[in-house]
């Protein structure tokens, strides 16, 4: 359901840290999650058979 967000996430990093929003470690911290949630739910959206 909110699969865009993942994506998104990753290319506006950058300009979260250039712009002061975001330290660097508290970036990799998200990234981290971010990727985490991904591979977590990833295998799960694959053993269910319903399609979106």
């Amino acid at each position: 359901m909110h699969t865009l967000g993942r994506f998104i996430f990753a290319p506006l990093l950058p300009y979260f840290i250039n712009d002061g929003m975001l330290t660097a470690q508290q970036g990799a911290q998200l990234a981290t999650l971010n990727y985490a949630g991904y591979m977590v739910g990833e295998p799960e959206k694959l053993g269910d058979s319903h399609p979106m």
